[in-house]
């Protein structure tokens, strides 16, 4: 029977389909028992009401079997490519969604934020001098700094909100139903939360800050990915200025002095 599975797992299909499948078979069964009793009514031997029952019984089972076997077999394989589906988008160290989870799920986010008229915020955050805790502790103690960071990330948000480990240090929420100001304020508790918050290793407190950039959605002609170039450009400024901080996008890239455009970070949510 799993070999049986594992060969229908290499087929592509949906549950509507099976659905109809079986339903097609069933009609096939019901035709041939119409079939057979129409050849009950007007054939007369004395052994046809025993053919008449067999020809009637046996393919209406067999095909109705078949279909819920093959409707079973579907299900589980429906189920496995969900999960499949959901370990791609998601982040192996921290279990947050990853970068491809990210911008699709964020992309459906702003459709929905469209529909409704609601207001959208990204805040892109970037774990300050992460470099230092794995030149001094290793890089163990890197993944723990990670994970010890994304639980807080996780707990501090809704479960409506999207949070993504987009690389490295750095880390992105998209919160829905928050403005400008909303999500300002919830990344300064963020971050105040963050730095109250040290992470041991071998027995030793290990503190950690971070920076973040917040920008809002503009809906008219706005995006994705106008929004991660918008809220990396306030990151840079926040960590320009001596990181810990939060800062805001309210101008352009080029306005920016030195600030220089992560061509591989925009270009995943373009």
């Amino acid at each position: 029977m799993e070999s049986f599975y594992h060969r229908l797992g290499k087929v592509e299909t949906s549950g509507q389909a099976l659905l109809v499948s079986g339903l097609i078979a069933t009609t096939c069964s019901l035709v041939s028992s119409a079939g057979a009793f129409w050849a009950y009514r007007t054939v007369d031997t004395p052994f046809l009401s025993l053919a008449i029952l067999m020809i009637t019984l046996v393919p209406f089972f067999f095909i109705l079997a078949s279909s819920f076997l093959l409707l079973r077999g579907f299900q589980i394989l429906e189920r496995n490519n969900k999960k499949l589906s959901e370990e791609v988008e998601r982040d192996n160290l921290t279990r947050l969604a990853n970068r491809y989870g990210f911008v699709r799920h964020g992309r459906n986010m702003l459709v929905q934020a469209g529909l409704q008229k609601a207001p959208l915020s990204l805040i892109l955050l970037d774990a300050d001098h992460f470099k230092n805790i794995n030149d001094s502790h290793g890089h163990l103690a890197g993944d723990l700094a990670l994970q010890h960071l994304a639980k807080i990330l996780r707990q501090a948000c809704r479960e409506s909100d999207l949070v993504a480990r987009w690389g490295g240090e750095e880390f992105a929420i998209l919160l829905r139903a928050a403005d400008l100001s909303g999500a300002h304020g919830f990344a300064e508790r963020l971050r105040e939360r963050i730095a109250e918050s040290p992470f041991s290793w071998n027995g030793k407190q290990v503190e950690l800050t971070m920076s973040a950039g917040v920008t809002e959605w503009q809906h008219n002609d706005d995006d994705l990915h106008n929004m991660i170039i918008r809220a990396d450009e306030a990151l840079y400024v926040a960590k320009s200025k001596g990181r810990n901080q939060v800062q805001v996008s309210h101008q352009q890239i080029d306005q920016v002095e030195g600030f220089e455009l992560d061509v591989e970070f925009c270009d995943a949510a373009a």
